[in-house]
């Protein structure tokens, strides 16, 4: 079964695009306008990432041994595949 992840318009819950109704909310899916449904969709994952990448960040700012030894292991996966993170 190949079915797509979206979220529920009232409470953000994860549904799938063919649920009738919201597994965490209850509230019927099928009332919503598809187009805005999808780009609602959208602009939450954006937001999500965003606040992770926020989350991330403060932790790095409070954390500067845990930078290094992040940075340390990125540029090791990058020797060893041999790739150029500037291209």
């Amino acid at each position: 079964m190949n079915s797509e992840m979206d979220y529920c318009p009232s409470c953000g819950g994860d549904v799938l695009d063919e649920a009738s109704y919201c597994h965490s909310c209850g509230e019927k899916l099928e009332d919503f306008n598809t187009d805005s449904h999808d780009s609602s969709s959208e602009e939450k994952e954006d937001d999500q990432e965003n606040e992770k990448l926020k989350e991330l960040e403060s932790l790095l700012q409070e954390n500067p041994e845990l930078y290094d030894t992040l940075t340390n292991i990125e540029q090791r996966i990058i020797d060893a595949l041999g790739v150029n993170p500037n291209n």
